[in-house]
């Protein structure tokens, strides 16, 4: 089978949860909150497209690799994906606006973060 079909067999649960978010309410956790919007939902699955495909290409096919742990809606109107691996968890969040954050956590207790705003990354 080609990478590009296996590829989108296995993100067919991922963007069936993503299109979920998009149709959350406004207030759908009763605090108010906003649901994704179009942009960060685009960029998240893209990002999951992006990531299932690399994840296949080099990790000899495994595509429980790509499969991320957790997806769920951002009272801003944003979307966080996540994965885990071990000790390893890595978390991406796209706001409103598509803007990109990330956290990334090893074993080790190796933190690397973006704050979004520049693109810088820092390390604890």
């Amino acid at each position: 089978m080609n990478t590009q079909l296996t590829t989108l067999k296995s993100l067919s649960a991922v963007y069936a949860q993503l299109e979920s978010l998009a149709e959350l309410d406004q207030d759908w956790d009763s605090y108010g909150a906003s649901p994704p919007t179009p942009v960060a939902l685009s960029r998240a699955s893209r990002l999951m497209l992006n990531v299932a495909t690399r994840a296949l290409e080099t990790v000899d096919s495994d595509e429980a690799m790509s499969k991320p742990w957790f997806i769920a809606p951002l009272a801003g109107g944003g979307t966080q994906i996540e994965w885990r691996n071990g000790t390893c968890t890595v978390e991406v969040e796209f706001g409103p606006e598509g803007r990109l954050q990330y956290l990334v956590e090893d074993g080790d207790g190796l933190i690397e973060v973006s704050n979004g705003v520049t693109g810088q990354t820092g390390r604890t």
